[in-house]
């Protein structure tokens, strides 16, 4: 108890204390993802933060904070490849769906912590098709994946080989990939070394507030109390 009372009034004496975040970012995937529930976010407590799911089937890049560089959304066709889910059904098929589709080899998502409040610590995406590749087996290839902090700092890579060898909706390839890091993720870029067209979809973004910093905000209302 001594330590505990030691330490407020230290702290409230006007030393400031920082609170750290590992320099490296934890990742996830590739896994299977055929609908929300498959996301390794969907079981986290976003209680005093914020979640954004983006699965495009409005038609459009909206929700709040994100935006990309590059690429465009597509609209339902046979070789539209959607999250499975996306329509109603788990049938095997994301036609019926919309996805993000690239126009170029890289994809970048970035996210504004003017409009979000802090930049997410937990982003994540659906690789859903590789599209026509060149220099591979057809329709499959190596994908590349980095996550940035605020600094432009990489903090986190994945890189897997995707694809089911079709271009035609089928979804069994889709897979998730994903990073937490605590110091906030400023973008997300995308890399296909072998393909124009691929698709990606179910962007999605979080801030989980840090224990220590709801910690560090209750003990600053003690500070003002025992002031007063």
């Amino acid at each position: 108890m001594e330590t505990v009372r030691t330490l407020l009034a230290t702290a409230c004496a006007g030393v400031i204390f920082f609170v750290g975040s590992a320099a490296s970012a934890q990742t996830f995937g590739p896994s299977t993802y055929v609908q929300t529930s498959n996301s390794p976010f969907s079981v986290l407590d976003f209680t005093g933060g914020y979640f954004h799911l983006e699965d495009f089937e409005d038609g459009a890049l909206n929700t709040p904070g994100a935006s990309a560089l590059g690429g465009v959304v597509a609209g339902p066709s046979n070789f539209t490849d959607s999250v499975d889910a996306d329509d109603g059904f788990i049938d095997g098929l994301g036609r019926n769906g919309h996805s993000y589709i690239a126009n170029g080899f890289e994809l970048e998502f970035v996210f504004s912590d003017a409009v979000l409040g802090n930049y997410p610590t937990h982003v994540g995406i659906v690789w859903t098709d590789v599209g026509n590749t060149f220099g591979d087996i057809f329709g499959v290839s190596l994908v590349e994946v980095f996550a940035f902090d605020p600094d432009g700092v990489t903090i986190g890579f994945i890189s897997s080989t995707v694809g089911d060898g079709r271009i035609d909706g089928t979804t069994a390839d889709d897979r998730f990939f994903g990073f937490e890091h605590a110091g906030g993720i400023a973008s997300l870029l995308l890399v296909m070394p072998n393909s124009q067209d691929w698709e990606v979809d179910h962007l999605q973004y979080g801030y989980v507030p840090e224990p220590a910093t709801l910690a560090l905000l209750g003990l600053s209302v003690v500070c003002l109390r025992r002031r007063r």
